[in-house]
């Protein structure tokens, strides 16, 4: 499934197909229990939510240094 729109557009189960994480799958799962039950919570919502910025802040670094290591290629 190679699209090509942001995460913002995919559902908890396309992006759990494209990144299989049980640790990400956890996290969006939780989330959607919390938004679909209609019961806000910020202390339901804060593990998932500390979970998903470790996830994304960790893929951004691996792409960052995936990117260098190919620009420092170039260069040589």
């Amino acid at each position: 499934m190679a699209r090509r729109e942001p995460f913002s557009t995919y559902t908890t189960r396309e992006i759990i197909e494209i990144i299989p994480d049980l640790t990400l799958a956890e996290a969006l799962q939780d989330t959607d229990r919390v938004i679909y039950a209609k019961m806000p919570s910020v202390k339901l919502l804060s593990v998932p939510c500390r979970t998903l910025e470790y996830i994304a802040a960790h893929r951004y670094r691996e792409k960052r240094a995936l990117l260098e290591s190919l620009k420092a290629r170039e260069v040589v």
